[in-house]
């Protein structure tokens, strides 16, 4: 085990000057990540992906429930691209800024450059990269820290549905390495590409494919009459 949380809930305040009210975001979330695995999430916007991402890197505390490590799986590296404020630094310029981390493998770097076919964009500015060249590049650098837990938010809405194999491939073998995958996304279909366990968060709650069935509320059926042909023939007049 890398990773485990036990019945984990977090709560933000309303963010109104003078009220007191709070939003509930996570509630009694329990989850594990085990070496080897590639664990996927699924939710709406703003359904609280982006905040169990956080308490699982360490960055948000609980409200409530129990948070546990594994001593080497703490204090993850947080890669972040920040075209806007560097928009001319090219891709070149923020290989060498990673580089300079010891923990970055530099020779398992330039071969996830090759896989993700990035090698030939080292010229391009950041500003200049599509939304899926700028998510590749920043999973190639994450997959080549030496690190058990890798972390994803949004990246499986960012990558093309045409890098999904390369992709895939990429985090399976990572993980079978002994380490542990956690990515997050909005379209369950894209999760489901990259990642062997999916989970929904569905009002504050992570909650299995199964489980979403049976919480899914029943359709509405609109019952009609048969149809005869013909009209129904008026009512009798007022005596």
């Amino acid at each position: 085990m890398l990773f485990s949380a036990h019945h984990v809930s977090k709560c933000y305040l309303a963010g109104m000057p003078g009220c007191s009210a709070t939003a509930r975001v996570l509630s009694r979330v329990s989850l594990q990540l085990d070496a080897g695995s590639v664990v996927g999430v699924a939710g709406s916007r703003a359904c609280g992906k982006t905040t169990l991402v956080r308490c699982v890197a360490g960055l948000a505390r609980p409200a409530a429930g129990a948070i546990q490590w594994a001593a080497e799986a703490r204090r993850p590296r947080v890669i972040a691209l920040a075209p806007a404020a560097l928009p001319f630094e090219t891709v070149h310029d923020v290989l060498v800024r990673a580089c300079a981390d010891p923990l970055v493998d530099h020779d398992q770097l330039a071969e996830l450059l090759a896989v993700l076919a990035l090698d030939g964009l080292l010229a391009r500015s950041q500003v200049a990269l599509t939304t899926d060249e700028r998510a590749r590049l920043a999973l190639a650098i994450g997959l080549a820290v030496h690190h058990p837990l890798l972390l994803l938010d949004g990246t499986a809405d960012a990558i093309a549905a045409r890098a999904r194999a390369a992709v895939r491939h990429c985090l399976q073998r990572h993980a079978a390495g002994g380490r542990a995958v956690l990515l997050t996304g909005r379209d369950a279909e894209s999760v489901g590409v990259l990642a062997s366990t999916v989970l929904h968060l569905r009002d504050g709650r992570l909650v299995s494919p199964a489980d979403l069935e049976v919480l899914a509320p029943p359709a509405r059926v609109a019952e009609r009459m048969p149809s005869s042909g013909s009209p129904p023939p008026p009512p009798p007049p007022p005596p």
